[in-house]
């Protein structure tokens, strides 16, 4: 006889049954079950009453006689409140829920008077199956002890046969009901608590598998207290078959992870989605799907698609919020966060305005982060090894340059002897004595080349534009573009002249070149015209429309013009014949560095990788083009938190380049510069210290002087000085970098003069040196303004700085204007209950009590302090310590005696946290 004959149902069969006919109409069902009945009679009317069950209200259900809930296993709910179960009095009918009824309970013992919560089983539609699930909750609350999991406290049948648990008794509101008129702060606290309580559940080896905001009950005293674990399961036991045969209707589909509702085996990931998804109905007030009507096929297809990004939602909540949902409810569970408590990290992390590791490790979003932790003392961690990668990023293309002169140089052997004659000549012609004391060197030769070729020319009209050319190229090389444009406008003006026999191809080359140099000065428009030009002028196809197309693909670039400048590169792809495996390996590290420069890292990577393999295809030995793309796939990499394969990738292409030059060479240095990067995010400081300052040392000695791309080293090295505690030599690495920066881009706003100027700024608050600090403030406003006024959230915190910085030299009346106009640009741009909206508040407050304005300057103040003063403020200390200075000269003026005292204990508490390193105070 079958097992179904005798009476014992696999679970598994159950469900698939279930799954099949829940859906369907009632017609399809009868006969379904009718057949069956002939075969399997006990599947049948255990099937019939789970979609009877299913189909009915709860009322329905309630009002089937007493022969009929007999029949089923059933008890009547309400008849059982007043009874007593091993010496428990039912008290009232707490919640109902897909296993179990909760009453409330009371014992009294000795006189003792105790509450709990008692969960009775109360539909065991298979018997020993439901009765199973229920032991298993049993099981693994038993191993759980934290005061985010209600607690068990006994197990037990009453006389009927019917399994129960005793609980804790946990009065509240449910999670979603609790957070709804909450700021944003407390919302996320309240979930990163609930995954930390998930995360210990974790660590016992037990999965909840149904986490969503009604199971998280929230006390009075605020505290989130995760229930229910009625299909929660052991990992590592027996069971898991049976958890991932849940019966559908006791999930909550909304909240389920992809593979949960496909009948897989279920992990702690399929726990961290369902907190993503509880997370995103918090914080949004909606639940990330609207499956009603699907079936279970088409849910999941739903969910996999991902959920509108929060932000979209409600235009107030923060971009890391997004990558933080998107990571934990991700359709691949490898692909979601390694552990609850990870995902607990990155809300702590918004909260606190540290950067999340649910988005790309990026300079820019570094910076941002930083600012808005630190708004007047930037963190000496800020930058340290991934401003490297941007730095380098800025000047990745200018090494394109490079490779790409080099190219053209072997392809013009037969006029490159000409030139060589010609240069030997003006070796002649530099003074002797010069050239036997202290050698010749390469811009005394360029020097002495340019004036003998304005001088005498050179009698052909090609040759003299190819020396111009030349010569320009290797200003480039050396950073030297506003000498290297000059000689291509002259080039240029020989070719446009009547009879000089310049044919298109080469104007378009000369073109090519200028918008070069242009696009290095910061001359954009100008640049875009000369590539315009170059384009127009190279023809259809050959080498001179593609190294066109690349030409005007870097310019599209440096003007944030992503799409277009890479669809001009792909355009040139089909121009290469296939088995030109270099020329397409330099288009594929094109595509890479636009990637670079966009920060779409995966895009980098796969440009780089196809660059790297091609290159290695084409090179039987080690080449300086392969180690080239291997730099920009670790760039990739590094910035998706893959620093250890950028590591290896980098070690790897150092060697080469080591083969290839020997130590004393900056193609060597470059490629050490970045390794440090790598080493620094894998806590390496040591070595990442070491290699920058050596990288450092190698371009300060064979680059000529003032060469633009010593900036990268001086950038690396100042970043890794400075969270070393060096700060005097780190600020001798951006002094030197800005002064490179400046010459090289002009006293206009750049974003390598940015970077420097921000950087001056981070290490003279660290010192101290506010006078300082503020003219740097000053000029950073100004290259706000000018490189993108739109971005609003950054004047906010550099004017709330200037404020800070004006309050502690003693000048209120400056103060006062810039903490109005970064509290104007807080209330426009952040919502009332963020944290650093309160400090920008609180600074005006400060400022208002120094100008004499106590009410206006007690209001604001008071108000902040309902954000900044709690325990759970996300600010770092520096912060809360000025803030609590600040409500300390309030109590001061208005001779508060008790606040005082408050404040002096809250201040010498919050010191006695304070890190022992050297931090200087946010007010003096």
């Amino acid at each position: 006889m079958s097992g179904t004959q005798s009476g014992n149902i696999d679970p598994a069969e159950l469900e698939r049954r279930f799954d099949e006919l829940a859906g369907s109409d009632a017609a399809t069902r009868e006969i379904a079950l009718r057949a069956m009945a002939r075969t399997t009679p006990v599947m049948a009317r255990r099937l019939a009453a789970l979609l009877d069950a299913h189909l009915r209200h709860a009322d329905e259900v309630e009002q089937l006689g007493a022969s009929a809930r007999s029949a089923l296993g059933l008890f009547d709910t309400e008849a059982l409140v007043g009874r007593e179960l091993d010496g428990w009095h039912l008290t009232e009918v707490l919640g109902r829920g897909g296993m179990g009824v909760v009453f409330g309970a009371q014992r009294v013992r000795e006189g003792v008077r105790q509450d709990a919560a008692i969960k009775l089983l109360s539909i065991p539609l298979f018997d020993a199956g439901a009765a199973e699930r229920f032991r298993h909750e049993a099981l693994a609350l038993a191993r759980l002890d934290h005061p985010g999991i209600c607690r068990l406290r006994d197990f037990g049948r009453s006389p009927e046969g019917w399994p129960f648990l005793v609980l804790d008794r946990v009065d509240g509101a449910a999670l979603h009901r609790y957070a709804e008129a909450k700021p944003l702060v407390q919302k996320l606290s309240l979930v990163a608590r609930v995954a930390d309580a998930v995360a210990a559940a974790h660590r016992q080896l037990v999965v909840h598998l149904d986490i969503k905001p009604e199971n998280v009950l929230v006390t009075p005293a605020g505290d989130p207290v995760l229930l229910d674990f009625g299909i929660a399961r052991v990992l590592g036991e027996d069971g898991e078959a049976s958890a991932t045969a849940t019966v559908a209707r006791w999930l909550t589909p909304d909240y389920a992870a992809p593979e949960r509702l496909r009948g897989e085996a279920s992990t702690v990931a399929a726990d961290i989605h369902s907190l993503g998804a509880s997370l995103y109905r918090i914080v949004t007030g909606r639940t990330p799907f609207d499956l009603a009507g699907l079936s279970v096929t088409d849910a999941v297809a739903r969910i996999e698609k991902g959920p509108e990004p929060p932000s979209r939602v409600l235009g107030t909540l923060p971009r890391d919020l997004d990558a933080v949902i998107a990571r934990a409810m991700h359709p691949d569970p490898a692909r979601r966060y390694a552990s609850a408590g990870d995902f607990a990290a990155d809300l702590r992390a918004i909260i606190e305005r540290r950067p999340v590791k649910a988005r790309p490790d990026s300079l820019g979003y570094r910076l941002r982060t930083a600012l808005r932790r630190h708004p007047v003392v930037l963190p000496a961690g800020v930058l340290a090894g991934v401003a490297i990668l941007a730095m380098a990023a800025v000047l990745a293309w200018q090494a394109a340059d490079l490779r790409q002169q080099r190219d053209r140089a072997e392809r013009e052997a037969a006029r490159a002897s000409l030139a060589s004659r010609y240069l030997i000549d003006s070796l002649e012609a530099i003074n002797p004595k010069t050239r036997s004391e202290t050698g010749i060197g390469l811009t005394a030769l360029l020097d002495a080349t340019e004036e003998r070729l304005r001088l005498q020319g050179t009698g052909d009209p090609r040759l003299q534009v190819d020396l111009y050319l030349q010569v320009g190229r290797i200003r480039v090389s050396l950073g030297e573009d506003a000498a290297a444009l000059a000689l291509f406008d002259r080039a240029l003006e020989l070719a446009q002249g009547e009879d000089s026999g310049i044919e298109a191809v080469q104007q378009a080359a000369i073109q090519s070149e200028r918008a070069g140099s242009l696009r290095a000065m910061g001359r954009l428009d100008e640049a875009l015209e000369a590539a315009t030009h170059a384009v127009a002028l190279a023809g259809e196809r050959g080498s001179a429309r593609i190294f066109a197309n690349r030409r005007m693909a870097q310019v599209l670039e440096y003007m944030g013009r992503y799409d277009e400048a890479r669809e001009l590169v792909q355009l040139s792809l089909p121009l290469l014949e296939p088995d030109n495996l270099t020329g397409r390996a330099g288009l594929y590290n094109d595509l890479a560095a636009i990637g670079l420069a966009e920060l779409d890292f995966e895009a980098a990577e796969r440009g780089a990788r196809q660059a790297y393999e091609l290159y290695r295809q084409a090179y039987s030995e080690p080449h300086l083009d392969t180690t080239e793309a291997a730099w920009r796939l670790a760039a990739g990499l590094l910035n998706q938190g893959r620093a250890a394969e950028a590591e290896q990738l980098l070690e790897e292409a150092l060697a080469i380049r080591r083969t290839l030059y020997g130590e004393e060479h900056h193609l060597v240095g470059e490629v050490m510069t970045v390794l440090s990067g790598a080493q620094s995010v894998l806590g390496k400081a040591e070595p990442a210290l070491a290699n920058a300052l050596r990288a450092d040392e190698i371009y300060a000695a064979t680059l000529v002087p003032d060469s633009p791309r010593h900036v990268m080293t001086l950038g690396a090295a100042g970043n890794l000085l400075r969270d070393a505690g060096r700060l005097d030599e780190a600020r001798v690495r951006f002094a030197r970098g800005l002064q490179v920066a400046r010459k090289a881009y002009g006293d206009g706003p750049h974003l390598v003069t940015a970077f420097f100027v921000q950087a001056l700024a981070t290490v003279d608050a660290l010192l101290e040196d506010f006078s300082s600090a503020h003219d740097l403030l000053h000029e950073a406003l100004a290259m706000h303004e000018a490189l993108d006024a739109s971005d609003r959230t950054n004047a906010m915190y550099i004017r709330h700085s200037l404020a800070s910085v004006l309050r502690s030299m003693d000048d209120v009346a400056a103060a006062l204007p810039e903490a109005e106009a970064a509290w104007e640009l807080a209330q426009a741009l952040l919502p009332e209950d963020d944290a650093e909206r309160a400090l920008v508040r609180s600074e005006l407050g400060h400022v208002l009590l120094l100008a004499g304005q106590h009410e206006a300057g007690r209001e604001h103040l008071l108000t902040a302090d309902q954000v900044i003063g709690g325990e759970d403020s996300p600010l770092p200390l520096v912060n809360r310590i000025g803030h609590a200075r600040a409500m300390l000269l309030m109590h001061e003026r208005s001779g508060g005696a008790r606040g005082q005292a408050d404040m002096q204990a809250r201040i010498s508490s919050l010191e006695a946290d304070r890190p022992s390193a050297a931090v200087p105070p946010a007010t003096p």
